[in-house]
């Protein structure tokens, strides 16, 4: 799904009147709604889930996990996150800092003494900031399927971080 397709998702649930006070729910609406979206968007398939306080109010899936064979999304399809991580890495990191666990400015290795570049002036100057920004000047990570094909994406470790250019 698009960007702008998940931007508008996300601000129709923000927005809707009453959704986070409120322990029931609609789902007829929802689910209708939802779906007009997921089709408009073009999305093959999604899932969504309300949480309201400690409990799921609403799970559902929506379209297919698999397109070409008809499979359904259901509540416990797992989807590819990619990138969306670092906004969650990002929030921890704020409120470590806010906290005074951490700074922007700080060294990563500082926190992660694992966690080395290629060189030692990359050690020296590199931030947290930086990685959150893309702005410290190592490869993607995608690279690392190019030094260590032998390897799948989850077991990608910290410490060849230092074999990347």
């Amino acid at each position: 799904m698009p960007r702008l397709g998940l931007l508008v998702l996300l601000l129709t649930f923000l927005s809707a009147p009453g959704l986070a006070q409120n322990a029931e729910l609609d789902t007829t609406n929802v689910s209708a709604r939802l779906d007009s979206l997921r089709m408009a968007y073009g999305a093959p398939g999604m899932a969504v889930a309300v949480v309201h306080g400690d409990r799921v109010i609403y799970a559902r899936g929506f379209g297919y996990r698999d397109l070409e064979r008809q499979l359904p999304v259901t509540v416990e399809t797992a989807f590819p996150i990619g990138s969306v991580t670092k906004q969650f890495t990002a929030s921890l990191i704020g409120l470590y800092e806010h906290e005074g666990r951490l700074s922007l400015t700080d060294r990563p290795a500082e926190h992660l003494p694992e966690l080395r570049f290629r060189t030692a002036t990359m050690d020296a100057l590199v931030t947290i900031e930086d990685l959150l920004t893309h702005e410290s000047g190592i490869g993607g990570v995608d690279g690392a399927m190019v030094h260590f094909p032998d390897i799948g994406r989850q077991t990608l470790r910290v410490d060849r971080l230092a074999y990347l250019d």
